[in-house]
């Protein structure tokens, strides 16, 4: 499982990103000074779960300290279970239908009392955005953990965070064996693209707004609505992302472009101006190649330009 995290700290004064061996020490400072995380994880080996892991990341504030971390397994924390054969275990015990390939399981977790009220949700958000095949995140708590230990991040009271529990007759008296699992629609809902309707122009414009309101004092209230009803002959489309019969994001795509201005005000020589290059213009600009022109166009090897490049 590949996923790039940036360094760069946003607008929010948060951003997660990899961690790596330099952090164990403040990782380890975090998760002991609150006795909670090793209820419900135990002991854990930092340095191995950053190396070893399938995702361990961090979250770091605005001076680039780390102030959350959380790592991430395909397998569950659980003594005795085979990792490689934990999907049948699953299956007997829980009766979930769970895959390796996209589920991960939080081995370690912990944060400063600062950010307790969203780390958790934000770090899930933050892996199901990075990665397109997981389907849920899954916490297994040994069996004595209490249930207030649990509860103590508030997205498992706001979002739609489930707990099963075993299904052997042995467990179902006292709810011995449990675990919380969160899909990706509950932290993550899929929209649905579509072409916008007049009747979505209260929605956009009051989108549009937050970012530039110049728009709404140039063209009035109704400035999306005229743009799809009144000329439908524009080559200007309008698409819009539902959720739950709401606008929760716009895009105009226009096929009228002015690319001569593109090409005054970037460099776009690499991309041939965003433009189509006719045969003519491929032939000239071959023979404007000097390697070309020296070696000849059937020598030529594109491993040749690389090294000549270096």
């Amino acid at each position: 499982m590949s996923i790039y995290f940036e360094f760069d700290v946003g607008s929010t004064g948060r951003r997660f990103r990899r961690a790596v061996e330099e952090d164990r020490k403040e990782v380890e400072t975090i998760l002991s000074d609150d006795s909670y995380y090793e209820k419900v994880f135990g002991k854990v080996d930092v340095g191995c779960l950053i190396e070893i892991s399938t995702l361990s990341i961090c979250m770091i504030n605005e001076n680039k300290d780390v102030i959350g971390f959380a790592s991430f397994c395909d397998h569950p924390n659980v003594p005795g279970i085979d990792p490689s054969d934990w999907e049948t275990w699953m299956r007997n015990m829980y009766q979930k239908y769970y895959l390796s390939r996209n589920t991960l399981f939080i081995h370690a977790m912990g944060c400063h009392n600062s950010v307790e009220e969203f780390f958790l949700a934000e770090a899930m958000m933050t892996v199901f955005n990075n990665d397109a095949y997981l389907q849920q995140i899954v916490l297994m708590p040994p069996p004595d953990c209490p249930r207030e230990f649990i509860m103590k991040h508030p997205i498992f009271k706001k979002h739609n965070i489930s707990r099963y529990c075993a299904k052997r007759e042995d467990d179902k008296e006292h709810g011995y064996h449990y675990f919380y699992a969160t899909n990706r629609q509950d932290i993550c809902p899929k929209l649905r693209i579509r072409r916008a309707v007049e009747e979505d122009n209260g929605d956009i414009v009051n989108i549009l707004d937050k970012n530039n309101q110049r728009l709404r004092d140039l063209y009035g209230n109704y400035y999306i609505s005229e743009v799809i009803g009144r000329h439908p002959e524009m080559n200007r489309k309008i698409i819009v992302a539902d959720l739950n019969d709401r606008v929760g994001g716009v895009m105009c795509l226009n096929s009228d472009i002015d690319y001569a201005k593109l090409q005054n005000t970037y460099e776009l020589d690499p991309y041939h101006g965003l433009q189509k290059a006719t045969p003519l213009e491929k032939e000239q600009t071959k023979r404007k190649n000097t390697l070309l022109r020296a070696f000849g166009y059937r020598n030529f090897k594109p491993e040749f330009l690389q090294i000549f490049c270096i």
